[in-house]
This record gives C-alpha cells, sequence and structure tokens, in this order.
C-alpha cells in the first residue's frame, strides 16, 4: 500500500507540472497603444526583455496597450511589470472580437504600491486590454512587460509519467497508473486500464 501511494503521489506531481504550466500568450505578439512615445514602441511591452519598455507620450491617463494573441485562448491570469513602483490604478478587460469588451480585472480603487501585480481570472479571448486610469503623480504610463497567461482551448493538457517499480504480494493486482478524475473504480490514466493479477503460488 505505502509503494502504491508513494507511486501515486509522483505520477499526480508529474501531471501537475505538465497540465498546470502556463504559457505567456503575450510574447512577441501584435500591440496597439492609445499612444507612443518615441524609442518606447509598443512591441516592448511584450518582447519578453525586462530592460525595454513601452511608454505613452505624456502623463495624462487613462492610456493603455492591447494585444491581439491571434487566435482564441483560454486566458489564466495576467501580470503587468511597470516601470517603476507605484499604487498604480488600472483595468483588464478581454475580448473575442475586439469589439465587445468584458472587465475582468478592476484595480481602478488599487492602493497597493509595487511594481509587479499578477491578475488571475478565467476568460476565453483573442484580445487583451489594460488600461492605466491613475497613475503616481509624475510619473508617466509606462510598462516592461505585459503577460497573458493560459492555453490554446483545443489543446488537452499532457500526462507525463515514468517507470515505476512496485513490489506485489501473492493474489495482489498490480497497476501503476492512477485516475486523475475520480479515486473509483480502478486508477487509469487514459483508455482502457492495464492490470497485472499475480495468483498465488501453490
Amino acid at each position: 500500500m505505502k509503494s502504491f501511494l508513494r507511486n501515486t503521489v509522483i505520477i499526480l506531481f508529474l501531471f501537475t507540472l505538465s497540465a498546470f504550466g502556463q504559457t505567456n500568450l503575450a510574447l512577441n505578439k501584435t500591440v496597439t497603444a492609445s499612444s507612443t512615445q518615441s524609442g518606447n514602441v509598443n512591441a516592448n511591452a511584450v518582447d519578453g526583455n525586462t530592460g525595454t519598455r513601452w511608454c505613452a507620450t505624456d502623463g495624462t491617463v487613462p492610456q493603455w496597450i492591447k494585444v491581439d494573441l491571434g487566435a482564441s485562448y483560454n486566458l489564466t491570469s495576467t501580470e503587468v511589470m511597470w516601470e517603476k513602483t507605484g499604487a498604480y490604478k488600472y483595468k483588464v478587460e478581454t475580448s473575442p472580437d475586439n469589439t465587445v469588451w468584458t472587465l475582468r480585472i478592476d484595480r481602478t480603487a488599487n492602493t497597493l504600491s509595487q511594481q509587479t501585480f499578477t491578475d488571475p481570472f478565467s476568460a476565453t479571448a483573442r484580445y487583451v486590454r489594460i488600461t492605466a486610469t491613475a497613475i503616481p503623480a509624475g510619473y508617466w504610463t509606462s510598462i516592461f512587460e505585459f503577460r497573458v497567461y493560459g492555453n490554446s482551448p483545443n489543446t488537452a493538457p499532457t500526462i507525463t509519467t515514468q517507470p515505476i517499480s512496485q513490489t506485489c504480494t501473492e493474489g495482489q493486482t498490480d497497476t501503476s497508473s492512477v485516475s486523475l478524475q475520480r479515486e473509483r473504480p480502478r486508477p487509469r490514466i487514459s483508455g482502457a486500464e492495464t492490470a497485472r493479477t499475480y495468483p498465488a503460488r501453490r
């Protein structure tokens, strides 16, 4: 029993790493903005380089950037890294068609001062827009990186397993798979379960 439980934990751990590992869908995608300062272009906000940034043309608000992911995805969160630490007030919206927008994150009353904000939510969309509604005095709206996490709605999680050595006693059923949906009936990963039964010696 201890061996089976240990093996079950290993499989579940490997599945968790694979199934819930998220991709930055915004990386190097097309970006438009409310305004753009010369030298700090829109693409800098999604180039994966925290040494480059997008910046608005002045300190007025609201200012926004919008990312076209190129296709519809199941979104799980966004992360914004502002140029400077501060109590930024902002909102995040998503759209399937660049026309109808839905509010996903509302930090327009934010008082927390920090540089990077991570905001989890669940949505299926192609376009993601972040809008700064208020910024600290003397700042301009400027973003080092804007990341959008999620995965394709047509992509099933990949389950990764490894060979497992397990000792069986007489009359015990040896199965090295585990159910990801429920505990009973016997564990399974996909399709039919393969089980080997060891008959008792005579």
